[in-house]
């Protein structure tokens, strides 16, 4: 039996995730939309999805719809063998939601004159460049072809700090807690039913070798390869690149970018260790905080370690500074977690002693 999508002329949709923000989601896009199989979705409306970003809302709603179905989970007090059917209840209810989403971009593109009935792609691309609850994403789209890209993390964070005016200390932080979020996920699929249903790419990769690195991409999609402009896709001009960014970028009233204009490759254009100016003391602060991930992700790193006194007492500090403001934002969270359970207990009794 055909599903919703499908009866209503959905088309494959092609998801790519960049591990943060400056890490090559726009390049690969606008590569991958250069093949006639492929569209792309991003438009001023939506340039990304993040349909990822608010998971834990999705995940609240299906486990509050849920237990209504299990009368408040007590028919699994008495028949605990139903446990099982909930949960393939649940996993469906999921993957229909997952169907609305992809149906929706399918409709966008129709709707923003991307593409009609008569000249329907073989897939869509959208874009994210976030991994906010990327270990759930198979809960959601099992059956989408999903593309990681990774970035030097050094790049990145150079990238996001002339970009953005990112607080250095932060944004490694964030990178390395991307990079473990892309570790783990790897761990925990790559030997399941989904490892064939998603690629891990380096942005360095499409740089050196973009012949290979694209072929290997429409291998993975099922794309044919015959089709592809190779020699526009070694044109492609730059979008969004930091090193323009003061003179190509639209700006709010408080300097943030609206918009990125797309430029033209120049001879000098070097995207790659750009961090190498960094002072000793910056190195080593990123040598302490990411260097397993880098490594595990296969960048090579030079050991930076403090070596000296004043070196791992300034990291100390650092580190005990960034755990205290960890640990205020947990709690935080731990409160509002807390308020809306305790809400959510009174709720669930008013509408108990309303049955009685």
């Amino acid at each position: 039996m055909q599903n919703i999508a499908e009866q209503s002329g959905h088309v494959d949709v092609v998801y790519i995730t960049g591990i943060m923000t400056r890490s090559g989601t726009n390049f690969l896009y606008n590569l991958l939309c250069l093949h006639p199989q492929c569209r792309g979705v991003a438009a001023r409306a939506m340039a990304e999805d993040h349909f990822l970003d608010n998971f834990n809302l999705l995940d609240r709603y299906v486990s509050n719809v849920s237990s209504h179905w299990s009368r408040h989970g007590r028919l699994y007090e008495k028949h605990p063998e139903m446990e099982s059917v909930n949960q393939d209840l649940q996993a469906q209810l999921f993957k229909s939601i997952g169907d609305g989403l992809l149906l929706y971009l399918s409709r966008f593109g129709e709707e923003q004159g991307m593409w009609d009935d008569r000249d329907r792609p073989k897939a869509v691309v959208t874009k994210t460049p976030s991994v906010n609850h990327l270990s759930k994403f198979f809960k959601l789209f099992p059956t989408t072809r999903l593309i990681i890209i990774v970035r030097d993390g050094r790049d990145m964070v150079e990238s996001n700090v002339k970009s953005f005016g990112s607080n250095y200390e932060f944004t490694m932080r964030r990178w390395a807690e991307a990079a473990n979020t892309i570790l783990k996920f790897d761990e925990q699929y790559k030997d399941s039913k989904f490892k064939d249903n998603y690629l891990l790419i380096k942005y360095e990769d499409i740089l050196t070798d973009l012949p290979e690195v694209m072929t290997s991409i429409f291998d993975f999609l099922d794309f044919d390869t015959s089709l592809y402009d190779f020699e526009k896709a070694q044109a492609l001009p730059i979008f969004g690149s930091s090193e323009n960014f003061s003179k190509t970028a639209t700006k709010r009233a408080d300097g943030k970018p609206t918009g990125w204009k797309v430029v033209e490759k120049s001879t000098n254009f070097q995207p790659k260790a750009r961090w190498k100016d960094w002072p000793d003391s910056r190195k080593v602060r990123f040598y302490s905080i990411a260097a397993e991930p880098m490594q595990l992700l296969g960048y090579e790193i030079e050991n930076c370690a403090p070596t000296n006194w004043r070196e791992v007492l300034f990291n100390r500090i650092l580190d005990l500074r960034w755990g205290l403001l960890s640990r205020a934002i947990a709690i935080g969270k731990y409160v509002e977690k807390t308020l809306y359970a305790i809400t959510k207990a009174r709720r669930d009794f008013r509408r108990l002693k309303m049955e009685q």
